[in-house]
């Protein structure tokens, strides 16, 4: 079977794409492997709460801002009610999906120009292939174990579904200790439900501060504030930074589990809790490069393929990543993990290799139009602010009828590329969300040099939002440029 194009994978990313596929009438289809969409929410989180908020002004789950995903009766929606709503996004758009197709191999044909894929029974091929299958391989660190029985011992992932909501099963933890490994949002959340009931909880691994602090969601999420509280006060909650590797071995004596460290006759954690009664690795998952034939060579850096700036393998022409697989390329810099960050990559990853080129959004032939353009960008919780640094809005003043054109949403990388008409210009300037402990407003102002190369000339720090500041920021703009 052929396509133009095929995606791997009906999650959000997967299921986005394919929207405006459908909607531009471009042939594609969608192969997953499970019997429905965003089988990932079907069972996780496994306290069955969304990891952000879904305040009516900070949407951080929506697809699209025309098929909202309403519900804002809880601070936290359950997975149970998103998972539902991925199941009607796709029906009511009536996406092309192709369920219970297991990919075991992509190669590239040379002789035929296309990318082949074959599952557990099909082969299907393609000349663009977008893959957006999330992170699904089990990060387990490469411990020795002499023990009897893996019973007690667990990745995240392995428990079923609704496990921890089944007081049938929490009860098991009464009076017992418990390693948690891996400092992140995954064993905070087991810590939050458990702490009622163990002895002792240790989490262990490369700490982390609070996102209400950081502004970076990969960091602990602040409803898992209680677990902090609980360390602070000595409620049998602690916290450590060793990690654990090839070098340590678990040791089983008396159904109690102990980590020996590099010293072989060092026992870890002992000021902490000398044995456990579980272990949960709690580690992030990695990408399954494995589908891949070895003759396509993905390019990698810290589990992330590297990517070009349309998204693109770099050694692999017509090979994209979306969704989570975009986190590396972005620079680890900002929230492109989650829904409400890669949402707004995907509509560029769409304008960029799917539209030849960005309309001019909005013009303006007056100041105080754009004053009140900016000034609404800024006081608007949007994606701006949530790709803070990368997701920039890009305006000019035209030479000859001093209008101005007015671009929303373009990387800050773009302006080198072809999908913008630069030639009739000299200037332009970039409003965007820059972040040093808080998050603040800049316009930068950069100039064609003779190379007709934009270099970087100068910028403007905003750091009061009251309208009638916002003409002066427009007039000393203009002063910048006419100078220069």
């Amino acid at each position: 079977m052929k396509y133009n194009n095929i995606i791997i994978g009906a999650g959000p990313a997967g299921l986005q794409l394919a929207y405006y596929f459908q909607l531009y009438h471009i042939d594609y289809i969608i192969l997953e492997k499970n019997n429905v969409v965003g089988s990932f929410y079907d069972k996780f989180p496994h306290n069955n709460k969304l990891l952000f908020p879904n305040y009516p002004k900070y949407d951080s789950y929506s697809l699209l801002s025309n098929y909202p995903f309403h519900n804002h009766s809880k601070l936290y929606p359950s997975r149970d009610e998103y998972f539902h709503y991925l199941q009607s996004f796709y029906t009511h758009h009536s996406l092309n999906i192709m369920f219970n197709q297991n990919v075991t191999n992509i190669s590239f044909q040379e002789s035929l120009f296309l990318y082949e894929i074959k599952t557990n029974d099909n082969v299907f091929y393609c000349d663009k292939l977008i893959i957006a299958t999330g992170l699904s391989i089990h990060n387990i660190p490469l411990c020795k174990k002499y023990i009897s029985s893996n019973n007690n011992i667990k990745h995240y992932n392995d428990f079923p579904k609704n496990y921890f909501i089944d007081q049938n099963n929490i009860i098991q933890f009464q009076n017992k200790s418990v390693l948690l490994v891996g400092y992140n949002n995954s064993s905070f959340e087991l810590a939050s439900i458990l702490k009622s009931y163990t002895s002792h909880i240790l989490i262990t691994g490369n700490k982390k501060d609070f996102s209400i602090n950081s502004f970076f969601d990969s960091d602990i999420n602040h409803q898992f504030l209680d677990v902090y509280n609980d360390y602070i006060h000595g409620y049998g909650i602690s916290f450590d930074n060793k990690i654990l590797t090839d070098k340590n071995v678990i040791i089983e004596s008396n159904n109690k589990y102990y980590i020996i460290g590099d010293n072989e006759n060092q026992v870890m954690f002992c000021d902490s809790y000398v044995y456990f009664d579980y272990i949960i690795f709690c580690t992030n998952n990695l990408f399954d490069f494995s589908i891949f034939d070895k003759t396509l060579n993905i390019t990698t850096n810290k589990n992330y393929p590297v990517l070009n700036f349309n998204y693109e393998s770099v050694n692999n022409n017509k090979l994209f990543f979306i969704g989570k697989l975009m986190y590396g390329f972005n620079f680890k810099k900002n929230n492109s993990l989650f829904i409400k960050g890669f949402r707004y990559l995907i509509q560029l990853f769409f304008k960029k290799n799917y539209m030849l080129n960005f309309d001019k959004t909005l013009k303006y032939n007056n100041h105080i139009d754009l004053a009140t353009q900016i000034y609404n960008r800024i006081n608007t919780h949007n994606e701006l602010f949530v790709m803070y640094n990368y997701i920039v809005d890009i305006f000019y003043f035209d030479n000859e009828t001093d209008n101005v054109f007015y671009y929303k949403n373009i990387s800050k990388f773009d302006f080198g590329l072809n999908i913008i008409d630069w030639n009739d210009m000299n200037y332009l300037c970039i409003l965007k969300i820059d972040y040093d402990k808080l998050l603040y407003p800049v316009i930068e102002i950069y100039k064609k040099n003779d190379y007709g190369i934009f270099i970087f000339y100068d910028k403007i720090i905003i750091n009061q939002t009251q309208f009638t500041q916002f003409d002066k920021i427009i007039r000393s703009i203009k002063f910048c440029i006419n100078k220069y």
